[in-house]
């Protein structure tokens, strides 16, 4: 059997996370669909997203500036996964630029960063209930 070289990137992030990203990366594919133009690379967004979210673990604080530490790493990571494509059409192995990744991580910020309103933990409403009892004793 062949050893495969290929690397996995694990996402680290919670279900409810990854479920509200999911969502907002399917409505844009939806919102783009039959328009003109080229579409988003949204699968490049998708692995992107998981790819910082495992910068972030290691200890690189997230942003977005063309100089910051997560532009230099993002940067470099998609420049290596350009050089190893199959593909010799120079769109597919051109390097990839400051400014594109920081438009990137912009993306990245506006879409899976938001700060989603956590409901109440079935735990906490019942802790919540039981005072509400205790009080009307």
């Amino acid at each position: 059997m062949a050893k495969s070289n290929k690397k996995f990137i694990t996402s680290v992030v919670d279900v409810e996370i990854h479920e509200h990203r999911e969502a907002a990366l399917t409505q844009l594919a939806r919102r783009s669909r039959g328009n003109r133009g080229q579409p988003p690379m949204i699968d490049r967004l998708r692995v992107a997203t998981i790819f910082t979210d495992r910068l972030e673990t290691d200890g690189i604080p997230f942003a977005t500036a063309r100089d910051s530490r997560m532009n230099k790493e993002v940067r470099k990571w998609l420049n290596g996964r350009s050089e190893q494509t199959p593909d010799q059409r120079k769109s597919r192995r051109k390097k990839v630029g400051p400014d594109a990744v920081q438009n990137l991580l912009k993306q990245i910020k506006k879409i899976c960063r938001l700060k989603m309103r956590k409901r109440p933990s079935q735990t906490t409403t019942n802790k919540l209930h039981l005072r509400r009892q205790e009080d009307t004793d």
